[in-house]
């Protein structure tokens, strides 16, 4: 999951991706922050996002999960 082409974010993503030799597979685009954050928690995804874009929640652990599927 990522921001929308055309946004500095993406542009960035996408600027580090090349850098690193790789084009990134995304299902999955939104306008909001939010709402990728959102279906990361889920289970659904990952996502990139910007740290300014993150906000800390009281009593709620930071958390990363990471899932990788054979042959892909």
């Amino acid at each position: 999951m990522t921001v929308l082409a055309g946004h500095a974010a993406r542009e960035q993503l996408d600027r580090a991706a090349a850098k690193a030799g790789f084009t990134p597979r995304i299902r999955f685009q939104t306008a909001s922050c939010d709402l990728a954050r959102a279906l990361v928690g889920t289970g659904i995804g990952v996502a990139l996002v910007s740290r300014l874009a993150l906000t800390r929640v009281p009593d709620v652990a930071d958390e990363l999960r990471a899932t990788w599927a054979s042959g892909r």
